[in-house]
């Protein structure tokens, strides 16, 4: 969402201006790139949001929403390592897929009882 982005920009530079910290002014470089080449139109036109709709896989043609911000159990795996259980457990990610989500839209979990068992 832009005015996501517009904030994160502000809190990434200000925390470069007290760090000095490169990683920092970078992260707001890229957020910029981001919203120069798909929030801002061809004719100037500023869009307030990014379409979830997506390619399940690079190649593919046939678009899903929320494909693109969707990772299997085995991709969390590989990328958090050790941490992975943790991070399963917490957001009830199941190798099927499948996961719980009483709250509509809203990801519920209860920290304390997740953590107690790490």
């Amino acid at each position: 969402m832009l005015y996501d982005q517009g904030q994160l920009v502000n809190v990434y530079l200000d925390v470069f201006a007290i760090t000095k910290d490169v990683l920092y002014s970078r992260t707001s470089r890229d957020i910029l790139d981001y919203l120069w080449r798909d929030i801002i139109g061809p004719s100037g036109e500023i869009f307030s949001a990014d379409d979830a709709d997506s390619a399940k896989f690079e190649g593919t043609s046939r678009k899903k929403e929320g494909a693109f911000y969707v990772w299997t159990s085995q991709e969390i795996d590989d990328i958090l390592g050790e941490h992975a259980p943790l991070f399963k457990e917490h957001y009830y990610i199941k190798p099927s897929g499948k996961c719980s989500d009483p709250g509509e839209n809203s990801i519920y979990s209860n920290s304390t009882s997740v953590i107690l068992k790490f």
